[in-house]
């Protein structure tokens, strides 16, 4: 059964809104790993949902920098890379060999789609083609983005965790 909940608190913040991206990413995901589908109809949408909802993930991290005050409020933007400095800046815990690894995928990400218009539209505003002719393993892109979002996640819920310490 399917019910819009406009009014739920899971929908008051950024990763609220993540989660609800990658709900939909997961159903897309599961078609193109179970063959059932032309992958080439998928491979722009996915990869449109998933720079939308690491922008969201990045937005809820400086969002709770900014509850624990680690951060300073920072001027709205739709930058992968700009939103992961300013947290990579500020983050607390242990920057290991993942934690570097998610900042190079991150950095990938960005290079590939730095305005959010790549996935979404074939030309930029100047009338440039926004994609590249490049060929995209979706599978394996689906695989790796799954990861990072696990890892993610779990690095929203240590501030969250940091945040209900300070209460």
């Amino acid at each position: 059964q399917c019910t819009a909940g406009w009014q739920r608190k899971w929908l008051e913040n950024f990763g609220g809104y993540a989660d609800k991206y990658k709900g939909a990413f997961d159903r897309l995901a599961d078609v193109v790993c179970d063959n059932t589908c032309n992958k080439d109809q998928l491979t722009y949408p996915i990869m449109f949902l998933v720079r939308h909802i690491l922008e969201l993930r990045l937005k809820e991290l400086n969002y709770l920098c900014i509850q624990l005050k680690f951060l300073e409020e920072t001027k709205p933007t739709h930058s992968l890379l700009i939103l992961w400095k300013s947290f990579d800046a500020v983050y607390p815990g242990e920057k290991n060999e993942h934690y570097f690894k998610v900042g190079e995928l991150i950095t990938e990400l960005h290079n590939m789609d730095s305005k959010s218009d790549t996935f979404r539209y074939p030309i930029h505003k100047d009338g440039t083609p926004t994609a590249t002719s490049e060929f995209v393993d979706i599978e394996n892109f689906i695989d790796v983005f799954s990861k990072l979002d696990v890892f993610l996640e779990g690095v929203e819920m240590e501030l969250h965790q940091l945040i209900d310490d300070m209460s």
